[in-house]
């Protein structure tokens, strides 16, 4: 009786853990997100959620939804099944590290579980230079109603390991621990930035997206998307989930 009764209180215990830790994404929402300065589409939403999940021995491989996008070398064609802002697929491992993949479908390290000063190449670019962070601080912010637990986490590009110039210097990840991202970049063309899209008619900087509040008002936005121009319409929506 004790032997069954200590092994369902270590289930306990490790689901109570597991739970707690912190994830760049929710499983079980949907997590809206505005764009920063984006010429010429500035502050509009960007939506996230989690399509579905499979069990990869103890890691975990989540799909997020499909986004229309351009086949590449198009200007024309859609792909109707492309690419999320976020990526197709996030791989969480057992230590809590997350890959995201990019257009190229190179990976981006997440150390969601990583201490305070830990640091690590988050991606790396076809000119060698790596994206580093370090876990700037870790703190607590009010999200929804709700103190969180969050970790700020600081980028640096090197080359050769030495600092050079890039967008990305200085800018910060949050993550909460409930909540998950609170501040993100477009894993989609990270670390990339510059990029133009033809169809939506716009250059992806290096903004950082900032998490809206789940009860969110039009006050939450500076913009409203939808316009009676069906051609207005079709864009604002590829803005809304791409």
């Amino acid at each position: 009786m004790k032997t069954t009764l200590l092994f369902w209180l270590c289930i306990f215990f490790l689901q109570n853990v597991k739970a707690q830790s912190y994830a760049g994404f929710r499983t079980n929402d949907t997590t809206y997100f505005t764009s920063g300065a984006v010429s010429p589409y500035p502050d509009y939403l960007r939506v996230n959620w989690i399509k579905d999940a499979v069990a990869s021995g103890s890691d975990s491989i989540f799909t997020f939804y499909p986004s229309v996008r351009l086949f590449p070398n198009s200007a024309f064609c859609l792909d109707t099944l492309g690419m999320s802002w976020s990526g197709k697929t996030v791989l969480r491992k057992n230590n809590g590290d997350e890959y995201y993949y990019n257009f190229l479908s190179d990976s981006i390290r997440i150390r969601t579980q990583a201490q305070l000063n830990e640091t690590w190449i988050i991606a790396t670019d076809t000119n060698a230079i790596e994206i580093w962070g370090i876990v700037y601080s870790i703190d607590t912010m009010s999200i929804d109603g709700q103190i969180d637990s969050i970790k700020t986490i600081n980028l640096q590009a090197y080359q050769n390991a030495l600092t050079v110039a890039h967008p990305h210097n200085g800018k910060q990840l949050i993550i909460s621990r409930n909540h998950g991202f609170v501040q993100v970049p477009e894993w989609y063309h990270f670390p990339y930035t510059g990029i133009y899209n033809f169809w939506a008619m716009y250059s992806y900087d290096d903004s950082f997206y900032t998490r809206v509040p789940r009860h969110f008002t039009e006050r939450n936005i500076s913009r409203v998307l939808m316009t009676k121009d069906i051609s207005q319409e079709i864009t604002a929506v590829h803005r809304l989930f791409v």
